[in-house]
């Protein structure tokens, strides 16, 4: 769940970069109108879905906290390393690709799809009798 949380964020940061890149494409391609609605929408989704992600930050905290010798810390570092190295070319691949695409893509809701699963792992998954039945079968 730790994994899926930081690759939705990476994925997150990703969206954003190609969002603010195809509002400065097409503020570029529309000269008369003016600048301002440029950037509102990846502000927006930086906002809103980071204001989710920051909800379930705390979740998955206490999520670890509750399940001590769980997580493997040197794994999770080297495969977040990974993910960021992976998210890292894939961004430039994709601002590249939006760039020279005719239409903008319609991307804004494509990473609000991560976050359903997240819900229900959280609301269903792991409540406080969850947790304490992993507890019990690790012990």
């Amino acid at each position: 769940m730790l994994l899926y949380y930081v690759q939705s964020v990476f994925i997150g940061i990703q969206y954003f970069i190609r969002l603010v890149a195809i509002g400065k494409r097409n503020a570029q391609e529309q000269e008369d109108k003016p600048r301002q609605g440029m950037y509102g929408e990846a502000v927006f989704f930086l906002l809103h879905y980071g204001f989710f992600h920051l909800v379930y930050f705390f979740f998955i905290i206490k999520m670890v906290i509750d399940l001590p010798g769980v997580v493997d810390f040197k794994m999770l570092l080297l495969l977040m390393l990974a993910l960021a190295g992976n998210t890292v070319l894939s961004t430039m691949s994709d601002v590249r690709q939006d760039r020279a695409a005719k239409e903008s893509p319609g991307i804004f809701f494509q990473p609000y799809l991560r976050i359903f699963p997240m819900h229900l792992l959280i609301i269903y998954g792991f409540n406080s009798s969850s947790i304490e039945n992993v507890n019990k079968a690790l012990l």
